[in-house]
């Protein structure tokens, strides 16, 4: 393929996904840009040696879309992700994990269109936040949607890696995820090598669902200490205040955790429901 009709990776890791796995592939399956007439498309399954059906449900698939499926234990996320950039043919991939579903049928045409014109080495877009019924908890959730600074790196990751794109090229470049992340793999990502290429091309239009219940509050704690770690490194001096917020971000998220632990799951849902129909999501 040209960069006239790129191909393009889209790499699913899983681990005893079979409640959830379906989703996703279906999402892939059912682009248009994988159609006779538009760009190709390679999907790389990454499973983690699921020891439940979820390489049955993967297997029903195979001769609906170029698909290649690799099963072996794994260290971590990132390994796993990394497995799949090696594994990748694309001109860029997508790490699009189980659970989580591209947004609609247009998405892999309108990016490619994007890259076209542009030529970009990487770019970001908007996802909306589903729950387990796929009802949309958060819309069109795109903190870069009024322009990319650096400075809005250093202080948050405003990049979700579910809405991004990365030639395969920068990979090779600049190499792969850190291992040593096992939840701020991405942002630690951003930070090493957002001085070496080009600011991300903004793509204006949802890209992907994402599965709210995979955002635990453990991860969010993990995350936030993670990504404290992710800038004491990559950011050079650290002013004495930089404690403090990174110190208040993590007590935030160890509140979150909290409430979600103490508070009756009744009056959790409760409130999902209300913020759903406030959205307008039903």
């Amino acid at each position: 393929m040209t960069q006239d009709s790129p191909t393009i990776s889209v790499v699913s890791i899983c681990y005893n996904a079979g409640d959830s796995i379906r989703p996703t592939i279906e999402s892939v399956i059912a682009q248009d840009y994988g159609r006779i007439d538009y760009g190709h498309i390679d999907y790389v399954i990454i499973d983690g040696a699921s020891t439940d059906n979820t390489l049955d449900i993967v297997r029903e698939y195979e001769d609906k879309i170029n698909m290649r499926i690799f099963s072996e234990s794994d260290s971590g996320i990132a390994d796993a992700m990394n497995k799949g950039i090696e594994k990748a043919e694309g001109t860029f991939l997508i790490h699009l994990h189980a659970g989580d579903a591209l947004y609609d049928s247009s998405v892999l045409t309108k990016v490619a269109e994007s890259y076209k014109r542009q030529g970009w080495q990487w770019a970001t877009g908007a996802i909306d936040y589903v729950d387990d019924k796929g009802n949309a908890v958060i819309k069109n959730h795109f903190p870069l949607a009024k322009g990319y600074l650096h400075k809005r790196l250093y202080q948050s990751n405003p990049i979700n890696h579910q809405a991004t794109f990365i030639e395969t090229a920068v990979f090779k470049e600049n190499g792969l995820f850190d291992t040593n992340y096992d939840v701020a793999m991405d942002y630690e990502y951003w930070l090493r090598v957002h001085k070496k290429i080009a600011a991300p091309a903004l793509l204006h239009f949802p890209v992907a669902n994402m599965l709210m219940s995979g955002l635990s509050a453990t991860a969010r704690v993990k995350g936030a200490l993670e990504c404290s770690e992710a800038r004491k490194a990559h950011l050079g001096p650290i002013k004495p205040g930089f404690y403090f917020v990174e110190a208040a971000k993590v007590s935030y998220f160890w509140l979150i955790k909290s409430i979600e632990a103490y508070t009756p799951r009744a009056l959790v849902n409760g409130l999902k429901s209300i913020k759903r129909r406030v959205s307008g999501a039903v």
